[in-house]
Order: structure tokens, then sequence, then C-alpha cells
């Protein structure tokens, strides 16, 4: 337990939930964070983009059904529908806090309005 990544995250989490969220969803996929293809749809649809979050991050850590089963989908719709802050709190567990670091990234300027190609799931 690292009592420094855990402050980091309460502020992270706490004061920007929405930019912490585009930058672990841009993780998901592999691509720096964007406003137009990451900050946007969180902001607007944060509980279908938790869903494709979930989705991405079990996928990439090789759990669960294979993308390709559509059992995978059903299972990821129903852990957010049921228990998604439980959900979001394993999903946060799951990464390196620079998944997740928006202030990091802002320091270094690893935002940007938008990234080519749009990618939604990995």
């Amino acid at each position: 337990f690292n009592i420094k990544d855990a402050i980091k995250c309460c502020v992270c989490w706490y004061f920007c939930g929405t930019c912490a969220g585009a930058k672990l969803f841009a993780y998901s996929v592999d691509q720096d964070c964007g406003v137009v293809n990451h900050v946007i749809p969180v902001w607007c649809c944060g509980s279908c983009i938790g869903i494709v979050l979930r989705h991405n991050l079990r996928i990439k850590a090789k759990a669960g059904p294979a993308p390709s089963d559509m059992m995978g989908w059903v299972g990821d719709v129903l852990i957010m529908w049921c228990c998604g802050y439980c959900a979001e709190c394993q999903m946060i567990r799951s990464v390196p806090v620079e998944a997740w670091d928006w202030l990091d990234a802002v320091k270094n300027k690893k935002w940007a309005v938008m990234v080519k190609p749009f990618k939604f799931v990995a």
C-alpha cells in the first residue's frame, strides 16, 4: 500500500472524476487522452463509457470471456449496473497510476483536442 498514490487517487478522482475517467478510457484503448475522443464521451455518457471501459480493461488484462463472446459484454453491463462503484474501484486498482493520473498528463502536455483514430473499443 502506497499512501502517496492513495492520496493522489482521491485528489484526482474527487476534483475531476471526468478527467481521470477520460484518462483511464484513453489508456484502455492505448491512446493519449483527447478532449473529443475521451473527455466528451465520459462527460456526456459516463455510464455507457463505464461499461466500455470495463470491457476494454478486462480484455487488456486477458480476464474473463474472449472479446468476441457476447457473455463478456453481458457481464460487464450487469456488474456496472448492479455494483458500479465497486467495479470502478476494481478497475482503478487493476491499472498503474499513470493510467488515470490526469495531473501528470496535463503537466507533461499529453492532452490533445482530438486523437486519431477515434477508438471506442479495444
